[in-house]
């Protein structure tokens, strides 16, 4: 179904997920699918998708089940699948509606976490995979005694939400921003006992995860985020052999897309998208 620039999909449970796009009229270069973090929505990201748009990008994001307009319980997912299932869904619209454009993967903190698994368990045919603030490894983890505690909670009350714990003044260092999180209706600090257990599950793969990678990888961090550690991109980056680019921005919080020298952020991610599409090109 489509209204305007909305669509959406139904999950193997029948949970609706609002999907959006950010198009433009003519002369694209490529598709950017992009998946949020925990906890938020696709609209925190209207104006990313409008410095794109300005230079030639498509945009188009899905709202993770449990968040935003989609639906499902707040904070909660059935199964890590699921995720994986919805990124794959982006995709094969992207493809159906730009059958020649070369298609992006883009994921922010949570989101990241997604988009990495899926790359690495998948392989799929995508020109380059994007990350900022990955969820990979935690500065001050979880206790193994409370995460053990958890585990049991979720075999028996798998639906049973948690705060998040997320500090919104740790979102960014622009007091605007955090205040615009904080008073956002669609923003929750929700999340459930199995949704928790596999989201650490999945980051654990990922920071023991070394070998060759087909996708280009660009790994973001900002320097000074104290939500998800920069250090776990590091030690991706370092675990992988390929085209893997790392880079780490100083003096920047979690969401280094809502910084104020944001535009630094968004015009080095162009640069190097623009280097892989020449690259794709050619194996096209």
């Amino acid at each position: 179904m489509i209204v305007e620039n909305q669509f959406t999909w139904k999950t193997k449970s029948n949970e609706k997920i609002y999907a959006y796009s950010w198009p433009i009229e003519e002369d694209a270069k490529a598709v950017i699918c992009l998946v949020h973090g925990l906890g938020e929505h696709l609209h925190r990201y209207e104006h990313l998708a409008a410095y794109f748009n300005d230079r030639g990008y498509i945009v188009m994001a899905f709202d993770n089940i449990g968040h935003g307009r989609s639906g499902g319980k707040r904070g909660h997912a059935s199964s890590y699948q699921i995720h994986m299932n919805n990124i794959n869904e982006l995709l094969e619209v992207a493809e159906k509606r730009y059958p020649l454009l070369p298609r992006f993967l883009y994921g922010h903190s949570m989101g990241g976490n997604f988009v990495l698994n899926y790359g690495l368990r998948n392989n799929p045919s995508i020109a380059g995979l994007i990350t900022t603030g990955a969820f990979i490894t935690l500065d001050k983890p979880p206790s193994s005694l409370l995460m053990g505690f958890v585990k049991v909670i979720r075999k028996i009350l798998p639906a049973l939400l948690q705060p998040n714990d997320l500090n919104p003044e740790h979102v960014s260092s622009d007091p605007e921003v955090v205040s615009k999180y904080v008073n956002d209706p669609l923003v929750h600090d929700k999340i459930s006992t199995n949704a928790a257990v596999e989201l650490f599950a999945a980051a654990e793969w990922l920071a023991n995860y070394s070998g060759h990678v087909d996708i280009p990888i660009l790994l973001m961090h900002g320097a000074v985020d104290y939500l998800t550690s920069p250090n776990g991109s590091i030690l991706l980056a370092n675990n992988l052999e390929g085209d893997v680019t790392h880079k780490e921005w100083e003096g920047m919080y979690h969401e280094v897309h809502n910084e104020p020298d944001k535009e630094q952020v968004f015009d080095y991610t162009i640069n190097w998208i623009e280097n892989k599409i020449e690259k794709w090109g050619l194996n096209v």
